[in-house]
């Protein structure tokens, strides 16, 4: 009896919660609707109730955003199992510019994986992968699969020929130089390191590796640092740019070796000045 009045009143509370919720914003019941039609496979009224709910005038409470994102997102769900794959990318980019406009990291997560899978079905590898490479930076477990299966389909067309590399190079690195001027170091990381490990399979591209150097020093990772440096030593030795980062790399070493061996002094600096800064762009 006990469990029967405490699942009630659960069940009660659930029910104001879901009345509160309907109150406060009316696309809510629209939404409710349209993800039960989702889970039964029927994507048509799904949409209508997925497009009922944006329909409705929200104010620009963080709540209303967060489900005008969720309605944007399966939409687009339901327009990609349809074969409407321009409608699905419609939404999936509406979703992600308005996730990331409140940052709100499932939407920008959900809008990126569904962008990378409608990219594909498109037969745009190239451009399905530099978004899975954004989709790695904020969950990389969802991206390492389509990474994966990615790389493998653009190694095989670049084989057959490698004059296509050339334009995802461009993109990747673009966007890896953006990150970097942005000061945003990790996500840099990201975008060079695919270009040392896909794009450096048919071509060496030495800004690569000088580039995500200088993100393992700034990220204090110096032994990745020292290594993309290596990498363009060993091809060109008298390269400056990749001397000028190794020695800073060494020196960062030398001063992290010496603090151990030594008590660390009041209002002691972390960083040093690198005697010449690499400042190559790599687009110029």
């Amino acid at each position: 009896m006990a469990n029967r009045k405490q699942r009630n009143r659960s069940l009660q509370r659930c029910v104001r919660n879901l009345q509160n919720e309907v109150s406060m914003n009316p696309a809510f019941h629209f939404v409710v609707k349209g993800k039960f039609k989702l889970k039964a496979g029927d994507f048509v009224s799904a949409i209508e109730y997925f497009s009922q709910a944006l329909a409705v005038p929200t104010d620009n409470s963080l709540s209303a955003q967060e489900l005008t994102i969720n309605a944007l997102l399966w939409r687009a769900q339901c327009f990609f199992n349809l074969g409407l794959l321009d409608d699905s990318l419609r939404d999936s980019t509406e979703a992600s510019i308005l996730s990331n406009d409140i940052n709100n990291q499932n939407g920008i997560c959900g809008a990126l994986h569904l962008m990378t899978t409608t990219h594909e079905k498109f037969g745009d590898v190239r451009g399905a992968f530099q978004l899975a490479v954004s989709l790695k930076i904020v969950d990389f477990k969802a991206a390492r699969a389509h990474i994966r299966r990615l790389r493998e389909k653009l190694e095989r067309i670049f084989r057959e020929d490698a004059t296509l590399v050339d334009k995802l190079r461009d993109n990747l690195m673009s966007k890896g130089i953006d990150y970097f001027t942005k000061e945003q170091f990790e996500e840099a990381a990201e975008f060079f390191t695919e270009v040392v490990r896909l794009v450096c399979q048919f071509q060496f591209v030495p800004q690569a590796h000088l580039y995500k150097a200088q993100c393992h020093l700034k990220l204090d990772e110096y032994e990745e640092a020292r290594e993309s440096c290596m990498a363009v030593l060993e091809r060109d030795p008298d390269n400056k740019e990749a001397k000028n980062i190794l020695e800073g790399v060494n020196a960062m070493i030398t001063k992290k070796e010496g603090k151990k061996k030594r008590p660390k002094k009041e209002n002691e600096e972390k960083d040093i000045q690198l005697s010449s800064p690499y400042r190559t762009s790599y687009l110029r």
